[in-house]
This record gives structure tokens, C-alpha cells and sequence, in this order.
């Protein structure tokens, strides 16, 4: 009996841990093209992230859907070496703005600074990669 009430407790938390509800001024064109591509849908988008918008790791759906993602933004180039500059360039415009952090002060600076930490990150997994540089850049914004 106590099995069967820790699994529940287990499903009720991690069915409510991952999910977010996505805002449409968060949604990229490049969102929409990778949901078509994977033929899923923004329900399932959402539940890549969890409470504090940190994508969720190691889910292969998840990081098919963050490979084609950091693709289409062009976060990579051909030899899939990861674009620092222009990934901070989407932070510093679109994410401040999503995690309410915009008017902080020296938040271009700070995001600059959390992205040249988070430059050490190695994964052979390309979609993983952008994900773990994604959460290590949103966890810092998160302590501004």
C-alpha cells in the first residue's frame, strides 16, 4: 500500500513539475516550425519545461525539438559550433523580456557575464547541448 501511494505522489509531482503555460509573445516562428516538423503540438512544447522555464533534460522528444529549435535560429553553424554572440542577442531580447527581468539593472551586462560562464558546457548531443547552455544562462537570469 505504501508503494502505490509514494507512485502517486511521484506522478502528481512530476506531472505537475513539467509543464509551463508558454506565452504567445514567447513563441518564435522557428517554435511553430519545429512543432510542424516533429508533428507535435504547443501542449507538448510546454511540457519540455518545468516551473522556473528550465528546459527538461534528457527526454529524446525534447531534444529533437531543441536541436531543430537552436538550428533555425541559427544558434549553430554548419559544424554545429554553438553561436554565443547570437545566441545572447535572443536572450538579451526575447528572454529578459519572458522572465519579467528586462528593466534590471546591467541585465545585457549580466547576461553577457552568465553566458561566458555557461561557455564550458560539452555535450556530444546537439539538442542537449543547447538545452543544459539554455538552463545554465536562465538560472543565473533567475538570480538577478
Amino acid at each position: 500500500m505504501d508503494h502505490i501511494f509514494l507512485l502517486l505522489i511521484t506522478l502528481c509531482l512530476f506531472g505537475h513539475t513539467f509543464e509551463v503555460d508558454i506565452p504567445d509573445s514567447a513563441l518564435t516562428p522557428e517554435d511553430y516550425e519545429c512543432m510542424s516538423a516533429l508533428n507535435i503540438g504547443r501542449e507538448q512544447v510546454e511540457r519540455f519545461f518545468d516551473g522556473d522555464y528550465l528546459f527538461v533534460l534528457n527526454l529524446p522528444l525534447a531534444d529533437k525539438y531543441s536541436e531543430c529549435w537552436i538550428k533555425k535560429m541559427n544558434f549553430v553553424n554548419d559544424k554545429n559550433e554553438f553561436n554565443y554572440d547570437k545566441f545572447r542577442e535572443y536572450v538579451v531580447r526575447d528572454v529578459l523580456h519572458n522572465l519579467g527581468k528586462q528593466n534590471e539593472a546591467d541585465a545585457e551586462y549580466r547576461v553577457r557575464q552568465s553566458i561566458d560562464n555557461c561557455k564550458n558546457i560539452n555535450e556530444e548531443n546537439l539538442g542537449r547541448l543547447g538545452s543544459k547552455i539554455y538552463n545554465c544562462v536562465v538560472r543565473a537570469i533567475h538570480k538577478f
